[in-house]
């Protein structure tokens, strides 16, 4: 069981750093025709997207994104459980 442990919070932990990937892209403008940097951006909006939209859905409307913080605060509280 620990080292299903072990694998599981090395997963959370992968995940909660997309997640940061995300918001720091997008505070920045990138030049996404670089086909390499397009497939990156790509890969961090669609891995994260099912995740983060359940949670905007829930939150009111407000001038910034709130979803990426309640989902790394939600995963670190499951890597402290584990």
């Amino acid at each position: 069981m620990n080292g299903f442990a072990v694998i599981l919070n090395l997963l959370v932990s992968l995940y909660m750093l997309l997640i940061l990937a995300r918001v720091l892209l997008s505070w920045i403008q990138l030049d996404t025709s670089n086909r390499a940097i397009a497939g990156f951006v790509n890969f961090v909006y669609t891995a994260t997207e099912p995740v983060l939209r359940p949670i905007r859905n829930l939150l009111p409307p407000m001038p910034f994104d709130l979803s990426p913080m309640i989902v790394i605060l939600g995963l670190s509280l499951l890597t402290r459980l584990i």
